[in-house]
Order: C-alpha cells, then structure tokens, then sequence
C-alpha cells in the first residue's frame, strides 16, 4: 500500500517539476498571467506537499498501530499484503528513483526509523505552510497545524527517553494551542473543538510521563510537584472548554450530537475527574476542592453512560474505574473534612 502510493505522489512530483520548467515558456505573456501562473503552481506544489506529509504521517501511524498491537499473525499478513504486483504501476516508464528514495516505504521499527519519517514530513509541511497563510485560508492552515501537532503525537511513541517524550508531547500542544489563541470558536468551533481535546490529551501524556519519573525518584522537590499540578491544570482548562461547547446554559448537553461526538464528551468527564484526582498538594481545602471536582467529574461520566447506551459501548473499562472512584472518594472526602474540622 504504502509503496504504491509513494509511487503516485512520486509521479505527481516529477510531472510538477516538469511543468514548473515550461510553464512560463509560451510567448506574448503579460506580467500578470505569468503571476497567476505562479500563484496557481504554487497552490497545486503545496497540495502535493500536504499530500507527501499525510503520506509520512499513514506511515508513522500504521507503524505505530503496528507495534503496539504486535500480532504476529496480523504482521505475517500485512507482509503478504505490501506485495505488489510492479507491473500494475501506471507510471512504470516515469524517471522516479529521485523522488521514491527520499522516503521509505516499509514500516518504522525503531525511533531512528520515525525520525527519518519525522523530518520528512516537517519538510513538507513547511512547504504547504509557506502557501496556506491564516489570515486568507484559516481553514486550510488550521488542517496543516493539526498535522504538525499529530506528528509529534507519533514521533514520541517511537521515542524512549521520558524527557524527550514529554517536550514532543509539550511541542504538540503548542500547536493547538496556537489555533486556539488565533481563532475565534464562534466562527472556527469544530476546529477549536479538535484543539482542546487534543491539547487535553498532551498535556494528559505530559501528566503521565512526569508521575512516572516522580515515582521514579526518591526526593521529589516542590519545583517538580509544581510542574506537575501546572500541567494537571494546562489539560483541566482544556477538556472543559471542549465540554462546554457542548454544554447549554442551563448545564445541559447540546441536542442533535451524534454518537462519536457524545463518546468523546463522555471521555473529557473521565479525563477531568481523574486530573482533579492527580493534583498533589497539601493544603487540605485543596484537597477537599479537587476530590469533590473528581467525584463530581466521575459521577457525570457514569450516569451519562447510563442514559447513553451506544457510545457506552466502548467505555465500559472507563465505567468500571468510575464506580470504584464514585464509592472511594466519598470516603476520602469525608477524611479531609475531618482534619479541617480539627
């Protein structure tokens, strides 16, 4: 699959690069043909530019999906299937050995494999941004954006170092962020809708990796808990601002959400509840304000899912954990009210 499709933008690489060599060639034209002959080459050089990034990025994923699934008989089968027949190439005549080396087309295996992929498509992507400005096409440069912040969704898989991870995880929600700062949910709210969430999951993998290294360290000073409660927050804001959009004012869900849409609200709630549970301080009226925001998340999640059957269907493990939080943080609750009222 993935050779195939080299092998395409491959040809529409090399028949732009020809066209671009003839293109300004026929007489008698004036400046401002020549001009809209340049500006119409560089859209069409920029959409095949986002289509080699998409190419890297389906690769990097695949990769992924492939690694972390680690089926040995799926991966028997997508060996078979990478199979194809060099005579059912449409462009078998074309010179494209220049274009087809730059870029593999087997599966990354290891993270300098990703990093190769990596560059490739950061390159690309440069190239598609230097046509797509913000202020002509806020739409076109939102998607190229959001292709900058899941390349480094992928590129932090494949990376080992937790520190390293976590500065991919930070530079992808830069990215969204950058959207959010820029467009207004009033006329942009699908596109700030896909920020917040996804700058909640990076943060959240922030979150993650820096719990793992405090578990990891025997002296963990303040400076790190404050790092930590700062990224607890950076994701809290976020999910929320998606599930307000969704939210009436009188705390109601938006109607007419379809089932993916009510599934991903349903995992901002679960999302928020246990980041409120993860914030480490020892101010007890801190405490007591995180757990009841915790529980208050958790309790949402679980009666929603009740009402909700079908996107339930894939959250029944998230269900589970909210229903021993719903009956442990009562109890929890109940501790810290105690000490406060000694």
């Amino acid at each position: 699959m993935f050779k195939q499709a080299r092998h395409h933008l491959a040809a529409a690489t090399l028949v732009m690069s020809e066209h671009e060599a003839t293109m300004l060639t026929p007489p008698n034209l004036t400046e401002e043909q020549k001009a809209d002959i340049q500006e119409t080459f560089k859209h069409r050089y920029a959409d095949v530019a986002r289509c080699w990034a998409k190419y890297g990025l389906a690769l990097l994923s695949a990769s992924k999906d492939r690694l972390f699934n680690d089926d040995e008989t799926k991966l028997a089968e997508d060996a078979k299937r990478l199979k194809i027949n060099e005579n059912a190439y449409l462009f078998a005549d074309f010179p494209l050995d220049t274009y087809e080396k730059r870029i593999t087309c087997d599966y990354c295996l290891t993270f300098d494999d990703a990093k190769e992929v990596y560059h490739f498509v950061i390159k690309w992507l440069d190239i598609a941004k230097e046509h797509y400005k913000p202020d002509t096409d806020a739409t076109e440069y939102a998607k190229i954006i959001n292709d900058f912040a899941e390349l480094y969704q992928h590129i932090a898989f494949f990376e080992e170092d937790p520190v390293n991870q976590s500065k991919m995880q930070k530079r992808r929600a830069k990215y969204y962020e950058e959207l959010l700062e820029l467009l207004n949910p009033t006329f942009y709210l699908s596109i700030c809708r896909e920020s917040w969430y996804g700058a909640g999951l990076a943060y959240s993998a922030i979150l993650d990796i820096k719990l793992d290294l405090l578990k990891a360290s025997r002296t963990p000073n303040p400076q790190e808990l404050g790092k930590i409660n700062q990224v607890c927050q950076q994701a809290i804001k976020h999910f929320k601002s998606y599930i307000e959009s969704y939210t009436e004012k009188d705390g109601s869900w938006k109607p007419n959400m379809d089932v993916e849409e009510q599934r991903t609200v349903l995992y901002a709630h679960f999302h928020v509840g246990r980041l409120h549970y993860k914030i480490i301080t020892p101010d007890q009226n801190l405490q007591l304000e995180n757990l009841s925001n915790s529980l208050k998340y958790y309790k949402t999640f679980i009666d929603e899912c009740a009402k909700l059957e079908e996107p339930a269907k894939a959250l029944q493990a998230e269900v589970g954990v909210c229903r021993e939080m719903v009956n442990l943080l009562p109890m929890k609750i109940a501790n810290v009210k105690k000490r406060l009222a000694k």
